[in-house]
């Protein structure tokens, strides 16, 4: 199935090859769990409503997390479904942690009813590799309002005026990812997700070369290299 790409680099030129870059792809609307074979998932169903728990699975395990029955915001086909944010309630959790139980080089998550305080951020180590807002799937997918079909939730048709989509982050070069930081800032509304995905390196299905942007990037690293070089030589 097709997929929209979208290439985040976070370092350029000379640092480049310091930091993990990260190739991230959105599956085609309506898809509310990943594409990719072999990969470990946590649907959150197997644990109670409307309560606060510390969880883990054998891949991972979050620091806290809140979990809700579907409803117009999320829960993959209709699913219970995690949330930091407002829909937590007196628990107040406004950001949940997730630490994968070895370093994995895919990561993917349904990301419901995207609103502007949501905030998710991709670890390898203590650096932050990758960050993500609402305007980062409007940058991609498009605003809501006309015929956009990411808007909705797709079981429900319900919320139109928020996007829905499966997101899929890929480590590039060696790099991997080591925690994943879901945060609803100001405690406006609430983070929806569902069906989060992690795959060992290799993955399958992982984009096998970078994309055009990331190429761009890795260019002015080299020249900056080069440049270098050329001095060093002159002098």
């Amino acid at each position: 199935m097709k997929s929209v790409r979208l290439t985040a680099l976070l370092s350029l030129s000379f640092a480049t090859c310091a930091f993990p870059a990260a190739v991230v792809t959105y599956d085609a609307p309506g898809i509310e769990a990943t594409n990719v074979a072999g990969a470990s998932i946590d649907t959150f169903n197997r644990m109670a409503t409307d309560r606060t728990v510390a969880t883990s699975s054998a891949f991972a395990a979050f620091s806290r997390l809140y979990v809700i029955g579907a409803n117009q915001y999320g829960g993959a086909v209709r699913s219970r479904y995690g949330v930091v944010g407002d829909p937590t309630g007196a628990a107040n959790i406004v950001s949940a942690t997730l630490t994968f139980a070895s370093p994995v080089s895919y990561f993917g998550f349904w990301w419901s009813a995207a609103d502007p305080h949501n905030v998710f951020t991709l670890y390898s180590g203590n650096t932050a590799v990758l960050t993500m807002t609402n305007q980062t799937l409007l940058t991609a997918l498009g605003a809501c309002g006309g015929s956009n079909p990411y808007c909705g939730n797709p079981n429900t048709g319900q919320d139109p005026s928020e996007l829905f989509a499966y997101v899929n982050i890929w480590a590039t070069r060696g790099s991997t990812f080591t925690s994943a930081k879901f945060q609803q800032v100001d405690d406006l509304g609430g983070f929806e997700f569902d069906n989060l995905a992690t795959a060992g390196d290799p993955p399958g299905d992982s984009p096998s070369i970078p994309e055009p942007a990331t190429w761009a990037f890795s260019s002015l690293g080299l020249i900056a290299v080069s440049m270098f070089m050329k001095r060093a030589r002159r002098a």
